[in-house]
């Protein structure tokens, strides 16, 4: 399965899948946080510390 099926199901079931900026994805996007609505800008700062 590749990755853009990985992610289309991901975020059919409800997941905001971004960078690791919080933009969306991009052919060129090798890295990726994939979380629910209330996680994910905690998960952001995260990858920052």
């Amino acid at each position: 399965m590749g990755q853009d099926t990985r992610l289309l199901i991901a975020e059919e079931a409800g997941a905001v899948v971004t960078d690791f900026s919080g933009n969306s994805l991009s052919r060129d996007t090798s890295k990726f946080v994939a979380s629910n609505k209330f996680l994910h800008k905690e998960l952001l700062n995260m990858v920052y510390e």
